[in-house]
């Protein structure tokens, strides 16, 4: 049994993600970003909670956001919480976002991750993505470079 509990992110999430998003981005989504999210016909969104915690209600410890465009999906965000990165949710997390794409009839994965973001880009290496260009001066905040990726999710279509 998985430690942890992937559901859609509901419109009661929108300010706890957003709080995480500010401790990880420079140019963090706003709770309107998310609400638009939330009433996109193609946009999936989903958060993580550990599957048990000790008191109360079991924080968000990480979310996505992605988006269906034909027949390929988007993967807008992501983001696992500070203290809970390091624990294998990202991958996780990664890896049943591709599942359920992969079951909404997309065939292939797309994202676009910073030059400067080894970490992510070793996770999504590690999750069958592969390197097919470059955005020069993509991020408007630093100029940095995008690296574009993609996954064919047949690996996951067998799955299913």
């Amino acid at each position: 049994m998985a430690a942890w509990i992937i559901t859609t992110m509901a419109v009661e999430d929108i300010e706890e993600v957003v709080a995480i998003e500010h401790t990880l981005f420079t140019n963090p989504w706003s709770h309107l970003s998310y609400e638009s999210e939330l009433t996109c016909d193609n946009a999936y969104t989903f958060i993580v909670r550990p599957r048990a915690y000790q008191a109360g209600k079991q924080p968000i410890v990480a979310y996505a956001a992605l988006r269906m465009l034909l027949d390929e999906i988007h993967l807008l965000r992501v983001g696992v919480a500070i203290p809970w990165q390091r624990l294998g949710i990202a991958f996780f997390l990664m890896k049943e976002c591709m599942r359920r794409a992969a079951l909404a009839g997309a065939l292939n994965a797309f994202l676009e991750v910073r030059a400067s973001n080894g970490r992510a880009i070793d996770l999504y290496k590690k999750l069958g993505f592969q390197l097919i260009g470059k955005r020069p001066n993509y991020y408007p905040d630093t100029h940095e470079d995008a690296l574009m990726m993609i996954k064919n999710l047949k690996e996951e279509h067998n799955e299913r």
